[in-house]
This record gives C-alpha cells, structure tokens and sequence, in this order.
C-alpha cells in the first residue's frame, strides 16, 4: 500500500499486512517489479526489467552410500546435465542426517529449456544416468529419498555495459531499498558479497532521516 510515494504497508502472501516506516527488498527484480502496484516510475520499472535471469535446477539426494570425498566439485563438461556435484555431507557430519549422505546437483538454464518442464522423477532418472557415468558404482538402490527445487530467477544475466543496468540500492520510491543478486556485480553470486551489500544497504537505511 503507498501513499505519497512512500510505502505505508507490504502484503504478505498470507495477505497479513505489515506497516513500517523503511522497507528493504531482497527479492530478485521480476519478483519486485510484480509486487510493486505503481502507476509512476516508469523508466525506472523498464530499467530493472532489461535484466534477465537463468533459473535454476537443484535436485537434492539422501544417498545409503557416499559418492566420493569430494565436498564441492565443479563440472564444466556440457555432456553433463548439473555444473556441481556437492556433497554436503562431506561438510556436515552423516551423523546429523540419519546417518545418509545429501548430495547437490545444481544446474543453470532458461527456463524455456524442456528440462525445466520435466516432473521430478523423470528429472531424476535423467541426472542418475548421467551420474553412473561419473560415478560407476553409483546404483540407483542408493538412493533413498530424493527432492527436486527450482527458482525461475537464479542467476542475473551479465551483459555487456551491465554496470549501466545495475540499479541502485535506493529505489525511487521515498522509503524503499533493494537488495538482491544482480547488484553484486562485478562478483557473480556468493553468501559472502550478499552479506557485504546487506550491511552496507543497513547503513545507507540508517542514515536516512
């Protein structure tokens, strides 16, 4: 709800309204663009719309056997249908997971790829025939439960000039700030620039009278 340019309350999908006086917004920029009723800002809601995003993939194994001892392995072979295998239990004890072993398979695309369109278990049984091939004693028996995430807006696109593109973390709109992915540029993703950019955003909020 806004009022005067500045926004008097955020609805949450659970329609319960929350008030403030400051709102930061870490969505990724589609998601905000819709969340916004706005009938001004035009040029600003076409600038943040000119950036584009790969979705992402994760399907999430609890494996009876461990695959390798490899924490994080990156896979840049295009025969292959993930970019990482990760192996989260090499990090995290087995211990705190049934004794089973969680394993990662991340992969990038658009979301106007056919995988994207797959159900979960045919998405499975595609990755499993291609993690044999890496992992030859790997059977599918292994596997005892397995789950299947996606997010449409994973990875900004960087092109060309993509620091003309990226936006403030000000926003327009008087008491609104933003905070998301595609402001970390020139770094690509990563837990720790989200944190740098969210205490620097908290200090820009801070100073706002």
């Amino acid at each position: 709800v806004m009022k005067d340019n500045k926004i008097e309350s955020a609805v949450l999908g659970d329609k319960t309204y929350v008030q403030g006086n400051k709102f930061l917004c870490t969505t990724p920029l589609p998601v905000l663009k819709t969340m916004l009723k706005v009938k001004h800002h035009e040029n600003w809601l076409k600038s943040i719309s000119k950036i584009k995003y790969l979705g992402n993939i994760c399907l999430v194994l609890r494996l009876k056997k461990s695959l390798s001892d490899t924490y994080w392995l990156n896979v840049n072979d295009p025969g292959f249908p993930f970019v990482g295998v990760i192996e989260h239990t090499n990090f995290d004890s087995p211990e705190n997971y049934g004794n089973t072993r969680i394993v990662y398979l991340s992969r990038y695309l658009t979301v106007t790829d056919p995988l994207w369109s797959d159900s979960d278990e045919d998405y499975l049984l595609y990755c499993l025939r291609h993690l044999k091939r890496m992992f030859p004693k790997f059977e599918r028996s292994w596997v005892v439960e397995y789950g299947v995430w996606k997010s449409e807006h994973a990875q900004p696109i960087i092109t060309k000039n993509y620091s003309e593109l990226r936006p403030d973390h000000k926003t327009p709109i008087n008491n609104l700030w933003i905070a998301s992915m595609a402001q970390i540029y020139p770094e690509a993703r990563g837990t720790n620039y989200a944190i740098r950019d969210g205490e620097k955003v908290a200090e820009l909020i801070l100073k706002e009278n």
